[in-house]
């Protein structure tokens, strides 16, 4: 029984070892943090920024950049996504209860 874990364990090692090197652990060269540069967007997206500009006052670029923050070079960062969503909750249910409370005011008077 034992050489067979230890077979196991010898396997999980090398994968370990592979990631740690393919990841650099350890070493100067060693990412710390993620690219948090979100690159320009292209003239599609600067079009269509500026016709939506017109019809919604610039509300849209907030969302769009917090969005577009979360996910650098085509990866989904899940802490910063869940932490955007959260938020977005937040904001969004102070303003429902805004809401309704002028039109139940108004439908008072």
């Amino acid at each position: 029984m034992v050489p067979p874990i230890l077979w196991h364990m010898a396997r999980v090692m090398v994968e370990v070892e592979k990631v740690r090197f393919r990841y650099k652990y350890g070493t100067t060269e060693a990412r710390i943090y993620r690219d948090v540069a979100v690159p320009k967007p292209v003239l599609a997206v600067r079009v269509l920024d500026t016709v939506l500009m017109l019809v919604l006052f610039g509300a849209h670029l907030m969302y769009r950049k917090r969005l577009q923050s979360t996910r650098v070079k085509g990866m989904v960062y899940v802490p910063d996504f869940q932490g955007l969503m959260q938020s977005l909750v937040v904001e969004w249910a102070g303003e429902l209860f805004v809401s309704i409370r002028c039109i139940i005011s108004v439908l008072i008077l």
